[in-house]
């Protein structure tokens, strides 16, 4: 029962507050002070119960979910993100790293990818393929130096660099297709791993001028050599004047001929400037047949 005191020159009310067993009289103002006792009782009595039940579930959380372990790589400490030297390598350019990036989503869904790096800009992926992941993976028995690539998927940007002969029908979609492709500049060798996948009769050749960048995509990046895919080692400006002297001819030429060094007072870093003068324009014309592309 609450009867309200208002204490004037004219009236005066009693103000009684049944409290339980008790019968309390407050005058105003401690009926003010009485209120904001209540109210942070209420709030403290409120957290508490937030934090008994966060608690408890997050206990729960660690029996009912998969356990840590299970998808924690090579690097324990960093749970979302592991980044995996696997190998430093020097080119007549630069010096380059192979690096095995390793993320775990909120879903627990892992992704491990290998990319080609350069330390003074690591801002500048020069490769990257995605790695093919074991069904039962723990971070005390999994070396990622040692899972194999998955050649049939692409990063999105050379998504838009393979995909132009295809929209212009310069190359055929089926998958029997025997077109003859040219594609200037190895790096890690995702294109034209990709392209060998599902087109498997497909003659492709590669010209790469860096040695140790053949050897690199052959033991780190999935490159496989045969009949139908061949990597030749020499500089691609002399290779298209000699294909186009012998009078070859190519369904799609592929530029991917970057520098492995990255100076920031480059304004444009791929294709090397060699690409862009007018003699090779002419040969590059020169090795198309007439639907081709480049």
């Amino acid at each position: 029962m609450i009867e309200l005191v208002n204490r004037s020159t004219r009236t005066m009310q009693k103000l009684i507050i049944d409290d339980g067993m008790k019968r309390v009289i407050l005058k105003p103002g401690r009926l003010k002070i009485y209120r904001t006792v209540k109210l942070k009782q209420l709030i403290f009595g409120v957290l508490s119960l937030v934090a008994i039940v966060f608690t408890l579930v997050n206990a729960v959380s660690l029996h009912i979910l998969p356990s840590v372990k299970k998808y924690l790589l090579p690097n324990p400490q960093i749970g979302y993100f592991s980044s995996i030297p696997i190998v430093s390598f020097e080119t007549s350019m630069a010096r380059l790293t192979v690096v095995d990036i390793a993320t775990r989503d909120l879903n627990n869904r892992t992704t491990i990818s290998r990319r080609l790096m350069n330390a003074d800009r690591e801002e500048i992926t020069i490769s990257v393929v995605a790695l093919i992941q074991p069904n039962d993976m723990t971070s005390e028995k999994l070396d990622t130096s040692k899972l194999k690539v998955d050649t049939s998927k692409l990063s999105a940007a050379v998504r838009t660099l393979v995909s132009p002969p295809f929209a212009s029908a310069s190359l055929s979609l089926n998958t029997q297709s025997t077109s003859n492709v040219l594609i200037i500049g190895l790096g890690g060798s995702q294109m034209n791993n990709f392209l060998h996948h599902f087109f498997p009769h497909m003659n492709i050749t590669v010209i790469e001028l860096e040695q140790t960048m053949h050897d690199i995509a052959l033991k780190y990046f999935g490159l496989s050599e045969d009949s139908n895919q061949r990597v030749i080692v020499m500089d691609g400006l002399e290779y298209l004047k000699e294909a186009a002297d012998r009078g070859e001819k190519f369904d799609a030429v592929y530029i991917d001929a970057c520098p492995t060094a990255f100076p920031s007072s480059e304004e444009t870093l791929c294709p090397i400037h060699g690409f862009l003068d007018d003699v090779t324009i002419a040969n590059l014309l020169a090795v198309l047949r007439g639907t081709g592309r480049v």
